[in-house]
């Protein structure tokens, strides 16, 4: 059975459960004006995009509520400060904290460690 929430490590002393419920999704889609999966979509040109740091902190701020309700959307701008204070990175953050939290809430496929891929072998005939 799959993990109902991913965890985001704050500092070495502070871990947090985070999962998206649907409720809070649609409060997080309400409050930026668009889709979960748009922000992370690039416009035309570009290849890449990172989402805001206060879209990213809404998204987490969302992502508490189910497991560790209690926090502000202020606490998370703390809780964040703590997390770069202690070596982290937005960009990290999207891909360790972010990413997962997608995964485990149900708006991206679930990455499977357990698979077995199939790698097939290139020979080459001389």
């Amino acid at each position: 059975m799959a993990l109902k929430y991913t965890t985001w490590k704050v500092t070495d002393e502070k871990e947090l459960k985070l999962r998206l419920t649907s409720h809070q999704a649609a409060t997080v889609e309400e409050k930026i004006g668009m889709n979960l999966l748009k922000i992370f979509m690039p416009e035309a040109g570009e290849e890449f995009t990172l989402p805001p740091l206060k879209v990213m902190l809404l998204l987490v701020h969302g992502a508490l509520q189910q497991y560790e309700h209690g926090y502000s959307f202020e606490d998370v701008y703390d809780l964040y400060d703590e997390y770069v204070d202690n070596g982290g990175d937005q960009t990290t953050f999207m891909t360790e904290v972010l990413m997962p939290l997608f995964e485990v809430s149900g708006f991206t496929p679930r990455g499977s460690k357990d698979k077995k891929t199939s790698k097939k072998k290139m020979t080459v005939d001389k």
